[in-house]
Parts: structure tokens; C-alpha cells; sequence
């Protein structure tokens, strides 16, 4: 009379299926989660190259990189857009930009901005929490972030770069 079941070699080749078929589904999730991110960040970037597209149109100018002292380019981006000024500031009062606030010319989601480590003010981050790329390359603005890699490849490589 022989015992009813599986076999030690049975249940071994079962488990090792079902760990391939784990393993490929794991892989897809993953290149799912990527695929998110890079849309998410394009969305981000083109909300950003809006709102200094409309920054321009109202100031005839895009922001300077750093024109306040203590701001890094990308601070300087979340400033300008979340606060739109007077374009002649109020010399008698010594100011450099003008303190009436007419308004943000973006608004950004929680998850979109944060204070990086070290600093005190806002950046806006993209999809890796790595604040967004804005500079001057001669003489244009650039905007892009570093992508998936989290490294400047100066909008090459992976960096996800705001269309034209």
C-alpha cells in the first residue's frame, strides 16, 4: 500500500516556480514604480517651466539663479513662484524685491516640496526626494532633475529634463 501525497522532489519544484513567477513579478513592480516616478516628475517639471514661463511673461525676465543671499537655485525657483511680486520694489524702504505679494504664479503638493538637510528653507523635490536642477547654460534657463540615478549628468543620461 503506497501513502498518499508529494513527494519531497514534487514540492521542491513547486516552490522554486513559485519563486520565479515572485521574483518576475517583483521585477515588473519595479519597473512600474520607475515608470510612475518618471511620469510624476514630468508633470512636476512642466508645472514648474509654466509657472517661470508665466514668471517671465509678467517680469520680462526669469528669475536670477541666486539673487538672494542664502538661497540655492532651487529655493530661489520655489520663492519666486510661490510669491509673485511688484516688478519696481520700494527703494525708500531698501528693498531689493518688493514685500506686496500679488499672488503665487505655482502651487505645489506637500510631497512636491520639502527643506532639505542642512537648509532652511523650501526646494521643490521630484518623485526620489532630490530637490530640482534650475541654472543658467549659456544664457538660458535649465531645469531638470537627476533622475533615477539621483546623480547630475548636467541634463544628460537619466536626467529628466523640462521640454522647451
Amino acid at each position: 500500500m503506497r501513502a498518499r501525497g508529494f513527494t519531497l522532489l514534487e514540492m521542491l519544484l513547486v516552490i522554486f516556480i513559485m519563486g520565479l513567477l515572485m521574483a518576475a513579478m517583483g521585477y515588473g513592480m519595479a519597473r512600474l514604480r520607475t515608470r510612475a516616478h518618471v511620469a510624476s516628475v514630468k508633470g512636476l517639471l512642466e508645472k514648474v517651466k509654466n509657472g517661470l514661463a508665466t514668471y517671465k511673461l509678467v517680469y520680462r525676465d526669469f528669475p536670477d539663479p541666486v539673487p538672494l543671499s542664502g538661497f540655492n537655485e532651487n529655493e530661489t525657483v520655489y520663492f519666486f513662484l510661490t510669491r509673485a511680486f511688484r516688478r519696481a520694489p520700494d527703494g525708500a524702504k531698501g528693498e531689493i524685491y518688493s514685500t506686496e505679494n500679488v499672488g503665487p504664479l505655482s502651487e505645489f503638493n506637500e510631497r512636491d516640496q520639502r527643506i532639505m538637510p542642512g537648509r532652511t528653507r523650501v526646494s521643490i523635490v521630484d518623485a526620489w526626494n532630490e530637490p530640482l536642477v534650475f541654472k543658467y547654460v549659456g544664457g538660458r534657463p535649465a531645469l531638470y532633475s537627476k533622475g533615477p540615478n539621483h546623480a547630475d549628468d548636467n541634463a544628460g543620461a537619466d536626467d529628466l529634463v523640462a521640454s522647451e
